[in-house]
C-alpha cells in the first residue's frame, strides 16, 4: 500500500510557543513561492509511459527545488552581507579620508584603526545595514510575518538561568581564546573612551537583535522545514563562515549560533536568543575592561569563573526543566549531504561559499 504524505500537515511544530507554532503552520500552509517545501501525495506512486514506470514528480525532486530556491534567496542575502561589510566598508573609509579622517582599513583582514569616534560611528552606521539590508530581503522574498520572523515567549525562571548559563560559557571560552575584542585593538585605547563605549552599548543591546532577527528569525526559519537538526547545523556553520579577524570569534559565534537556534525551535522566542547574545557580548567586553584595568584577576581566572558558573547554571535548568531537550523534525526526505548538494546549485550560494571561506582562511592565516 502507498504511503501518503503531506510534508506541511505532517511537520511537527511543538516549541513552547503555541502562538509561534500556529505562525509557522499558517506561513507554510499559505505562502505561495517557490522557497516553500510542499508536498502532498502517495511517496511510491508511479506513472506508465512507454518504456515503462517512472516515478511520478516526487517528494525528493520538490525538496531539492525548495532547497535550491532557498539556496538562492539565502546566498543573495549573505553575499550583501558581505559586500556591505567589505566593500562597503571600504569605500567609507575612503569617503572619509577625503575629509581628512583619521582611520585606515588594512587589508587583507578589512579591519580598521584610527580615531575612537570615527571608528565608531563608521562600524555602528555598516552593522545596521549589514544586517537589516538582508534580513529586509529574506522577510519581503519569502513572506514572513512579524510572528514568523521574531516569535515572543517570557518563558519560565529556569529558561533564564539555562540561557544565561550558556551565554556565560561561551563567553568564558572567547575570554581564554581571545585577549583583546576586535573594537579595541582597531582603536587608540588613550582616545575618546566615550566612543568606544557608545559602540560597547550599542554592540550589546542593538546588534546583538539585529544579528539574531537576520541569523535565527529569518535564515533559520527559511531551513527549518527541511529538518530542525540541519537547520541548527547550517545556521551555525553560516555564523562560523560570517566575518571576524579571530578564530575565536568565530567558534563562539558558532557555538551562538547553534544554540541560538536550538532556543528558537524549542522555546520558540527570539527574545531568548538576543538575550543570550547580549550576555555573551556584555561579559566579553566586561573581560576586555579586565585585561586593560588592574585586574583583581588574572585574566584565565575570569575565564574559568564564567565556565564554572555557566555550567552550573546550565545544569541547574536541566534539573528543573519541564521537558525533555528533544528535537522532532530530524529528517526529511533527502539526506543532509543532498540537501548541502541542493542549497549550493544556485550561483549566488556557490560564490558566497568560495568568498566566505577564502576571507576565513585570509583572516585565520594572515
Amino acid at each position: 500500500m502507498a504511503k501518503h504524505i503531506d510534508v506541511i500537515e505532517d511537520f511537527v511544530c511543538n516549541s513552547d510557543n503555541a502562538s509561534y507554532n500556529r505562525a509557522y503552520r499558517l506561513w507554510r500552509r499559505h505562502t505561495k513561492n517557490a522557497y516553500i517545501y510542499r508536498y502532498n501525495g502517495n511517496v511510491d506512486e508511479k506513472v506508465y509511459v512507454e518504456g515503462g514506470p517512472q516515478d511520478k514528480h516526487n517528494i525528493y525532486q520538490a525538496e531539492t527545488q525548495a532547497l535550491a530556491s532557498s539556496g538562492f534567496l539565502i546566498g543573495a542575502a549573505l553575499l550583501l552581507y558581505l559586500l556591505i561589510a567589505l566593500v562597503g566598508s571600504s569605500v567609507l573609509v575612503g569617503v572619509l579620508r577625503l575629509f581628512h579622517v583619521d582611520i585606515t582599513m588594512y587589508y587583507p583582514l578589512f579591519s580598521m584603526s584610527g580615531g575612537s569616534s570615527a571608528v565608531c560611528v563608521l562600524r555602528i552606521v555598516l552593522d545596521i545595514l549589514k544586517y537589516c539590508l538582508p534580513a529586509f530581503m529574506l522577510i519581503g522574498g519569502c513572506g514572513f510575518s512579524r510572528r514568523v520572523v521574531m516569535p515572543v515567549r517570557i518563558g519560565k525562571i529556569p529558561e533564564i538561568i539555562g540561557t544565561t548559563g550558556a551565554g556565560m560559557v561561551i563567553a568564558g571560552l572567547r575570554v581564554m581564546m581571545e585577549e583583546t575584542a576586535e573594537y579595541l585593538q582597531q582603536t587608540d585605547m588613550n582616545e575618546n573612551t566615550a566612543g568606544q563605549l557608545v559602540y560597547a552599548v550599542f554592540d550589546i543591546l542593538i546588534v546583538s537583535v539585529l544579528s539574531e532577527v537576520f541569523l535565527h528569525g529569518c535564515i533559520l526559519t527559511l531551513l527549518r522545514q527541511f529538518g530542525d537538526g540541519f537547520a541548527i547545523a547550517l545556521t551555525g556553520t553560516i555564523a562560523f563562515l560570517l566575518p571576524d579577524t579571530a578564530l575565536s570569534g568565530r567558534i563562539c559565534a558558532m557555538f551562538i549560533g547553534l544554540a541560538g537556534g536550538y532556543i528558537l525551535i524549542r522555546n520558540g522566542s527570539l527574545p531568548k536568543c538576543v538575550f543570550l547574545r547580549m550576555v555573551y557580548t556584555a561579559l566579553t567586553y566586561w573581560g576586555d575592561m579586565i585585561r586593560y584595568g588592574n585586574p583583581r584577576m588574572p585574566y584565565w581566572q575570569y575565564a574559568l569563573l564564567l565556565m564554572s558558573v555557566g555550567l552550573l547554571l546550565m545544569m541547574v535548568f536541566i534539573h528543573f526543566r519541564s521537558r525533555k531537550l528533544k528535537l522532532q523534525n530530524m529528517q526529511t526526505a533527502l539526506r543532509d549531504a543532498q540537501k548541502v548538494s541542493s542549497l549550493l546549485q544556485s550561483v549566488p550560494a556557490l560564490f558566497w561559499v568560495f568568498f566566505a571561506v577564502i576571507l576565513a582562511l585570509l583572516q585565520i592565516l594572515y
